[in-house]
């Protein structure tokens, strides 16, 4: 039997400012993901999907509002929107490698973001799209992490848990309509008690449940805060990024100077980027 050694995997050289590093051929981050990946080979897990997603629709609401203030050029915009889009959507799931363990900020999974975007954008637009002057512009790990476990909290909250939530609370509140005349012996302190029905002790069961939809929707208007998030301007035309919220949608707002160190006049540019979950109106038996 004849021995075939297997060939190296393909890979390229990518360059930084600490040098050459080798990145496999067909990746689409580049040099800082892959010093990433050496640094910190400490769980084998992977930064969670739904957050790398949450990033991705940062940086396409961020290019989208970074153009309408003319900080990055229309057709650049576009084109980190569209690429954006590509990641949220999932398309790109196996280029985001990096340990859920890594430096403090998260600032190694920013960049694997921006270095993806970046290229999905440059190769998509034939334009030299740069990770951090266009798809990061305005914005910094510091905010953007912290921003991205919000907006999946958030999502999260919106689109599973409350949602399971109001089934369980009509499946508690069918229940207490079906027995509502079984009667049995109450129980206080381990001991028999006054009578009631099974109905009723459903319907104090669909009221905890209620009760818990409604503190979980006032926890996430607090959730949609960034209150470290400066207000004002910033000293140059840099954006200055925060969340907004309404009665039902999460808002992505920046403001900036139109010219350095002139903050008496702003622009403002504003992108919805996730639902909140609506608060419950849920009515409990035992008020009936």
């Amino acid at each position: 039997m004849t021995y075939e050694p297997q060939s190296a995997p393909a890979t390229r050289i990518e360059k930084d400012s600490m040098g050459e590093i080798e990145v496999p051929a067909d990746a689409l981050y580049a040099a800082q993901t892959a010093r990433a990946v050496v640094n910190f080979p400490i769980s084998g897990q992977r930064v969670p999907t739904p957050i790398v997603q949450a990033l991705a629709r940062i940086k396409q609401h961020a290019a989208q509002v970074n153009a309408d203030l003319g900080v990055i050029d229309g057709p650049v915009g576009a084109a980190i929107t569209a690429a954006a889009k590509e990641v949220v959507a999932g398309d790109h799931d196996e280029h985001f490698p990096i340990d859920v363990y890594q430096t403090g900020s998260g600032t190694s999974t920013n960049m694997n973001v921006n270095e993806v975007v970046a290229r999905l954008a440059s190769d998509a637009s034939g334009l030299a799209i740069h990770p951090n002057d266009h798809v990061n512009a305005g914005q910094s790990s510091n905010d953007t992490f912290p921003t991205a476990l919000r907006v999946v909290a958030l999502q999260l909250l919106a689109e599973q848990t409350e949602p399971g939530l109001a089934a369980l609370e009509e499946s508690l509140r069918a229940k207490s309509v079906e027995f509502a005349d079984v009667v049995k012996a109450g129980r206080t302190h381990l001991m028999d008690a006054v009578p009631v029905t099974l109905g009723q002790e459903f319907g104090g069961y669909a009221r905890q449940i209620a009760l818990g939809r409604k503190r979980l929707a006032d926890a996430a208007q607090d959730v949609a805060e960034l209150p470290w998030v400066a207000q004002q301007p910033a000293l140059d035309s840099t954006p200055t990024w925060t969340l907004r919220h309404g009665s039902s949608q999460l808002w992505l707002t920046t403001s900036a100077c139109l010219s350095p160190r002139q903050s008496t006049t702003l622009r403002l540019s504003q992108r919805r980027i996730a639902s909140l979950p609506s608060r419950a109106r849920s009515r409990s038996s035992l008020s009936r």
